[in-house]
């Protein structure tokens, strides 16, 4: 038996003037992500203060060595026990040392 399927095939041919647009969305985009938003510009320095603040968070970890400092418990909170793929992760604010990863087929660790 022949069976007839409509595809929808959107038109993706874009005119100059929509690549312009979506251009200037794109950097008006990344400018509110980048901005200081009391001065709404992007510091002249921003790159020497992004160096500086990332040596700062180097300083501030104690590497004491490459070897495990204590044994990791995880915990399979379900509803499966297989990982997976990492979907979503997040640091319990009360306690630092319990960490919640989510996995793409649904379960929690």
């Amino acid at each position: 038996p022949n069976k007839s399927v409509n595809l929808f095939v959107p038109d993706i041919e874009e005119s100059v003037l929509d690549r312009a647009e979506n251009s200037q969305a794109r950097r008006d985009h990344f400018f509110r992500l980048t901005r200081n938003p009391v001065t709404n510009s992007i510091p002249d320095n921003i790159r020497t203060l992004e160096l500086a603040y990332a040596k700062s968070l180097e300083n501030s970890f104690n590497y004491k060595s490459n070897t495990l400092q204590e044994e990791i418990e995880i915990i399979e909170a379900g509803p499966n026990d297989v990982g997976g793929r990492t979907r979503g992760l997040g640091v319990d604010s009360r306690n630092s040392n319990i960490i919640l990863a989510g996995g793409a087929s649904g379960g929690m660790w």
